[in-house]
């Protein structure tokens, strides 16, 4: 027992720190989750949303992590900065709400376009009137000096992503890409992929574009041999040692197949991963979103074996 004004001594002292941890990162089942708490979007639009922000580059996908990339940050600070009643949860759930009250016929079209569209109008010329200072805000400097003229080399984004460029442009034209040695300006070591099986003498190498990493024979222009770039798979038929590859039908549809077609026709809508099914030990295994759950699962598309990755 312990008196008011009772002097008590220290028998031990257990000093402890602890850290607030920030939430986990999304992955595909969690952010899903999130998206239908917020009644954003709709179950069928949700594994496109995650898609297009990875064909953007503006995430990245890495152990089944979502992660946000340099180029995804700062457009995401650019539109919350300048349009922040645009981009944020409630709009969008409000917007949703409004769609579909003129889809059941509780409001107009005309009138809810007019009531969005005229205070945006005058936002956006606004902004678009402060574009050059707006441009600003994503040059970053190198930290080296052009060698053409001298003047401070910066770091720009373009159509291709990220580059190197002189910032005396207009009047220096000075540019490179950002994979090539600082010092010297020769190109960073190139990732070698294979032989090329046009020419027979070039090297398939990875390369950057406008859509993304492809492969294509180093012998250009002489050779255009070009394939998109192989998602690290396996063809699963017997006998053929050739790579699945992303590619669009003709409907604009995206879907995976072997590059050895046509003498390979294996062919799928679902992404394939390299992981063998522990049912029957078919090779591979195939990414789907469960409609009713909204979680990720691996399905064997041999034996139709399924996997919850959410619970990973």
């Amino acid at each position: 027992n312990i008196d008011v004004g009772q002097t008590v001594h220290i028998e031990e002292m257990n000093p402890a720190q602890h850290f607030t941890k920030p939430p986990g990162r999304f992955n595909e089942a969690s952010l899903t989750k999130e998206l239908e708490e917020d009644e954003i979007g709709r179950p069928s639009t949700y594994a496109t949303i995650v898609e297009r922000l990875i064909t953007q580059k503006y995430i990245e996908k890495t152990e089944k992590k979502l992660i946000s990339t340099e180029l995804g940050n700062l457009i995401n600070g650019l539109l919350v900065g300048h349009f922040p009643e645009l981009f944020n949860i409630e709009f969008t759930k409000k917007m949703e709400a409004d769609l579909d009250s003129i889809e059941f016929g509780d409001n107009d079209w005309i009138e809810l376009l007019g009531k969005f569209y005229n205070p945006f109008e005058e936002v956006l010329k606004e902004t678009m009137s402060r574009s050059a200072e707006i441009k600003k805000e994503t040059v970053q400097p190198v930290g080296e000096k052009c060698p053409e003229c001298g003047g401070e080399l910066l770091f720009k984004w373009g159509k291709n992503g990220k580059f190197i460029a002189c910032g005396n442009f207009p009047t220096c034209k000075y540019t490179r890409s950002i994979e090539t040695d600082g010092e010297n300006n020769e190109p960073a070591e190139k990732e070698i992929v294979g032989k090329c099986t046009k020419c027979g003498t070039g090297n398939m190498v990875v390369k950057i574009g406008r859509y993304g990493k492809f492969i294509a024979c180093d012998n250009y222009p002489k050779c255009k041999n070009i394939l998109p770039e192989t998602i690290d798979v396996k063809c699963p038929k017997d006998g053929c040692e050739g790579q699945i590859i992303a590619r669009k039908s003709k409907r604009g549809k995206k879907f995976y197949g072997c590059d050895q077609y046509p003498k390979c026709d294996f062919v799928t809508w679902n992404k394939p991963v390299q992981k063998k099914c522990p049912n029957c030990d078919y090779s591979i295994m195939e990414e789907v979103i469960d409609k009713k759950t909204k979680s990720l699962k691996l399905i064997c598309p041999e034996c139709k074996h399924e996997i919850d990755e959410s619970q990973d």
